[in-house]
């Protein structure tokens, strides 16, 4: 009985044509295979035999990024970073056996990390593959003593400022302290003193920040201002503009005025007190007038403010003549608004008072009084006594009058 063994035969690099691959001389343990070379005039497009994999460097060392791409004829190897071609140097070097491919970074900067490509080009076409190179940070010993031999040097400098008259402003550097810098503040090339002048300027230092604060600025503040700052070791500078302006207007943002109560009509007795009654909003000024001329006020006329919108117009005793059209016009710098109303004074009519007598008419009455009382006493001897009329019975016609007459005997 036989047996069949089946084996599989796996090229990795198969050969180019016309060497067609031939097995022959199988054994038990193995098998021959064998083809004819290759045609050297037989071009092949670039191909990838083993992708470019990632990196890892440390910062300051060198790295290397390798892959292999076979092709014919053999291609030309091109090398690139984060997208842009690199050239030979001495920070970057090359090498190529045909297949095998390699670039050596020498990293001295973070920014050296990223995504590398390598791309094969020959008359057929190309290939590329792409890495990524990561840079691992090393610490760098420090010479302290070699770090503080330095001038001083200005970590955040002065900049520019603007404010109002009235204000005050404040200028904040920033400065390196080791060793402790000597800080002087100028204003147009002139040094300011501290303590010179202390209701103007004041000065403060702390743990490197140094500050100038120039109080209720003027037009005379206007100007430019530096620091210097010096160690042993050297000095630094820097400077910046102060603009003085003045303080814009508050923005207008009165309402115009608004009637909230109108006046109203009214009518009155001569003799009456009367009040028109408002309230407007807008704090206005008021204008009274009184059928289109001003308002005279005085003791009889006057206007009262008794609240933040409310105002009275008090006429007193009423006379015919104060009757009219009354307007009030209220004005503020949003505008103007009015109102007005109809006062009507009723005429009383006035009854004649009795008046007194003068000396002589008291008098004349006083003696006619007297003759009176002869006369009745003359009458009386007489035996005859007339009753004398009253004041009304004198005016009336005699054909009444003989009905108020009355003639009494004396028994």
């Amino acid at each position: 009985r036989q047996s069949y063994v089946t084996r599989f035969l796996f090229l990795t690099d198969v050969p180019g044509p016309p060497g067609r691959p031939t097995i022959f001389d199988v054994s038990r343990d193995g098998m021959t295979v064998a083809w004819n070379p290759p045609d050297e005039d037989v071009e092949t497009k670039p191909s990838l035999r083993k992708e470019m994999d990632e990196t890892t460097a440390k910062l300051g060392q060198p790295a290397v990024m390798k892959c292999q791409i076979i092709g014919r004829p053999v291609p030309e190897i091109k090398w690139y970073h984060a997208g842009k071609e690199i050239v030979e140097s001495r920070k970057y070097e090359m090498s190529s056996d045909g297949r095998n491919h390699s670039l050596s970074i020498m990293t001295d900067e973070q920014e050296d990390e990223g995504e590398y490509t390598c791309k094969a080009i020959n008359d057929t076409g190309d290939a590329e593959t792409t890495g990524v190179l990561v840079l691992e940070r090393t610490k760098r010993r420090v010479d302290t003593a070699r770090m503080l031999q330095k001038p001083p040097e200005f970590t955040l400098p002065l900049v520019n400022h603007t404010a109002y008259i009235g204000e005050d402003v404040r200028f904040g550097v920033t400065i390196t302290v080791h060793p402790e810098p000597r800080v002087i503040w100028h204003k147009s090339g002139q040094k300011l003193i501290p303590g010179h002048d202390d209701r103007k300027y004041t000065f403060i230092s702390d743990k490197g920040l140094y500050q100038l604060i120039i109080h209720n600025l003027d037009n005379e503040d206007d100007a430019e201002y530096s620091v210097v700052a010096r160690n042993r070791y050297g000095d630094d500078s820097c400077k910046a503009r102060l603009t003085v302006v003045p303080r814009p207007k508050p923005a207008d943002l009165t309402l115009r005025p608004m009637f909230k109560r109108l006046l109203a009509n009214v009518e009155c007795r001569e003799g009456q007190n009367v009040r028109f009654e408002i309230r407007v909003s807008g704090h206005p000024t008021l204008k009274w007038e009184k059928d289109g001329t001003p308002l005279a006020f005085g003791p009889s006329i006057e206007v009262v403010h008794e609240g933040l919108d409310y105002f009275i117009l008090h006429v007193r005793d009423t006379l015919p003549e104060d009757s009219g059209v009354y307007r009030v016009t209220a004005t503020n710098s949003a505008g103007s608004a009015s109102c007005q109303a109809t006062l009507k004074v009723e005429r009383v009519a006035h009854v004649k008072k009795d008046y007194e007598t003068s000396e002589k008419e008291r008098e004349r009455v006083s003696g006619k009084e007297e003759l009176d009382k002869k006369v009745r006493l003359s009458q009386i001897l007489a035996g005859t006594v007339v009753t004398p009329l009253p004041p009304a019975a004198v005016q009336l016609p005699s054909t009444r009058l003989r009905a108020c007459l009355r003639v009494a005997c004396l028994p």
